[in-house]
This record gives structure tokens, sequence and C-alpha cells, in this order.
């Protein structure tokens, strides 16, 4: 049965105390803040200013305003032969249906942030005292080029209806201790001025998924490279894969490097597809440039002894699937190799030589992934890959 005009909701009006950012008194507001300086992000993320599009996804369209303000290319194609970020795109470390039913955490917004070429620092308001959110905001606000903070906070709290809710931080008036909130559920509250200690109280209240307190995220860009054609797409077969890697090879260390490489390639081969970037499905759309320095990466990528030797196992299987198991060697880190005890010369064998730079950028690109997925989903388990890398990023 369709709803009828009254049962559904067009907007709700804002409580007392939070200021409509197109009121007179917002306006005032933000001329005031903008002559303090508190207003030097608002122009990148205003341009960039996105309704969530599933009631469930405001930590999604958060973190999608905040990629493109910062310029970040994810080096895929949304549609037809524009790369640009969209919540579709944002599918690394949950799957999208997951975040449909139940939204993300705060740790899993920061895990798809650093998927996606960025850096997260997440931070859990009940371990801040207010000032070190004045602190982090004033931060966020002083700068047109980034960080960008993405406050999460329990809208109850604001007066407002509703419980957990994610948006960005564009503006911030010191004279009057207030924050600026784009607020991505356009359709229900239009972006307001809320107090800075109210907004600190707000994200007290304990997330019932994660058991944590909510808070807040700062997000940047970062100096790597995007990936052009390889990473990670989360649904069960990469899952599986994530798991696989983390737990080593399983056989033939210590052995010869063909033994190992064929063991290594034997556990992932099935679900190395599940690697390949969907824009070289559609290749054909991809701009010359884009589709030119997709070339230039497979060239290098199979003059390395980490494809021949995986081709030469495969005895001339799929290529496309050689290509992905390659790449993937190549990305593991040196001390996750160490822990499985490859043999030694393995790495002679990985090694990418100094011309081969796009090749290089790719696979810095796909380790970050794999770092990012580690942390994600093994950091509560005994053989952590935290231990297995050196803790240096996972």
């Amino acid at each position: 049965m369709t709803a009828s005009a009254s049962e559904t909701f067009y907007r709700r009006p804002l409580p007392d105390g939070l200021i409509p950012f197109a009121s007179p008194e917002g306006r005032q507001l933000f001329q005031e803040a903008l002559t303090e300086g508190g207003m030097q992000g608002w122009f990148a993320l205003a341009e960039q200013f996105h309704t969530q599009s599933d009631p469930a996804f405001c930590g999604l369209g958060s973190l999608v305003v905040a990629l493109n303000a910062l310029e970040i290319d994810p080096g895929r194609i949304w549609k037809g032969a524009w790369r640009w970020y969209s919540e579709e795109l944002l599918d690394c470390c949950l799957p999208l249906e997951e975040v449909a039913s139940k939204g993300v955490t705060l740790e899993e917004l920061a895990c798809l942030a650093r998927c996606n070429g960025a850096q997260a620092r997440p931070q859990h308001a009940d371990t801040a005292e207010v000032g070190r959110l004045r602190d982090a905001i004033e931060q966020a606000t002083a700068s047109p080029r980034g960080p960008i903070m993405i406050a999460a906070y329990t809208r109850r709290v604001l007066g407002q209806t509703g419980e957990g809710h994610f948006s960005p931080v564009a503006g911030y008036h010191r004279g009057r201790d207030l924050v600026l909130v784009l607020d991505v559920a356009r359709f229900k509250y239009p972006p307001h001025w809320i107090p800075l200690a109210l907004l600190h109280e707000a994200m007290q209240p304990v997330d019932p998924t994660s058991g944590q307190s909510r808070g807040w995220i700062m997000v940047e860009r970062n100096s790597q490279a995007s990936a052009l054609l390889f990473r990670i797409v989360n649904h069960e077969d990469a899952q599986a894969l994530s798991r696989s890697l983390f737990d080593g090879p399983g056989e033939a260390v210590n052995e010869t490097v063909p033994a190992f490489a064929e063991a290594f390639a034997r556990r992932v081969g099935t679900s190395a597809a599940a690697w390949i970037e969907r824009a070289w499905k559609g290749a054909g759309v991809l701009p010359p440039e884009h589709r030119h320095a997709i070339e230039c990466l497979r060239s290098q990528l199979l003059r390395t002894q980490a494809f021949l030797m995986v081709r030469q196992l495969d005895n001339g299987g799929d290529a496309s699937r050689d290509e992905a198991v390659a790449m993937l060697l190549l990305a593991i880190p040196e001390t996750l190799l160490r822990s499985w005890h490859a043999p030694t010369s393995l790495l002679q064998h990985l090694h990418i030589d100094a011309s081969q730079a796009t090749l290089a950028a790719e696979v810095a690109s796909l380790r970050a992934q794999l770092e990012t997925l580690c942390q994600w989903q093994q950091r509560s388990s005994a053989g952590s890959c935290y231990a297995k890398t050196g803790g240096a990023k996972c």
C-alpha cells in the first residue's frame, strides 16, 4: 500500500537553540565567522554538499562530500567516462547492503575513507574533553585544503528526531562558540548552527553497534596516488581472500620460491578476480588518458618476475586472474611475508624496477587497502595482522 501525503514527511522544524543557516541570524553568523577566519573550509564543502541517497547512508553521504571536496580522484569510473565519488563506490570495508540495513560505525567509516585514498583519524568523544573537540573544529575550519571533520552524534540530544547521525562540519563562529553542520539528510533538516558544547554532549551516547561513544573523524588527502585498476571490492569472495591472505599460504613455506608461489596462487587464485577493478570491465568507455595509464600499468606488470612466475605456474590459464594473483603477491607487506617464513630469495622476485613507477604506485595503493582491511577484519584476533606486519601501518 502506498502511503498518502499526510502519512509521509517533508522535512522537520529545527528545535530551539539550533539556528538555520539560511535564516537572518544564520546568515549574520556566516558573515561574522567568515571575517573571523572560521569558514575557510566552507567553500569546497558547499561545492560538494550532497544529500544522502538512502536513509541509512548518512555516513557514506558525508564521506562522499569529504572525498570530493578534497579533490581525491577515485581512479575508477562512476558513470559514463566520469570519475567521481558517490555512495555506490564506497564498498571496500562493508557491503553496501549491510550499510543500508544498519549504517556504519565510526571505525567503519574511517576504514572506508582509508580504502578510498584518504587519511582518516577517528576520535571517540568520551575520551576527549570539549576543548579537544574545539581544537579539532578550529583546525578543520581554518584551512581551505582540509582536514575535513565528519561529526558523529546522536540527534535526540539536540532535540531532533532520530538517533545516530553523521554530517560534515563546515564552519565555526568563535565569538559565540557555534558550529555549522551541513546535515546530509537535507530532506529532514537544513544546515544549521549548533552550540559546540551541545555537539560534544551529543557525541557522548554509546553507539549500540560498536559499544563505544560517537565522536568525529578528521579526513585528509593522502599523498599516495589513487588506484588505476586493482582494488578490493567487498563481498564474500574478497572477504574470504582477505582472511586467507593474513593466515599465510598454509604450505610450502621454507621451500623454494616457485613452491611458495604455487601455494599462494592455489589459495588465492579462485578469488583473485574479485579484486579486479570494475572500471577495467568497462574499458571501452574509459577516457583515453585513463586507458593509456592502465595499458602502461599492465605492460609494466607483465614484465615482472612475479607475473612471469605465476603465469608459468598456471600453465597459460586465465591471464586476468594471473595478473591479479601477481599484484596481490607484490602488494603483500614484507613483514607479513617474513611472518610466513617465506623463502628469503622471494623478495628478489618481488622487486619493482625504478622505471616501473606506474606499477609501483598501484602496488602501494593496493597494499594500503590490504593493510586497512587487515586492521579492520582481524584487529581482535589472537594472530592479528598488527603483530604480523610489525604494527607499522596496520
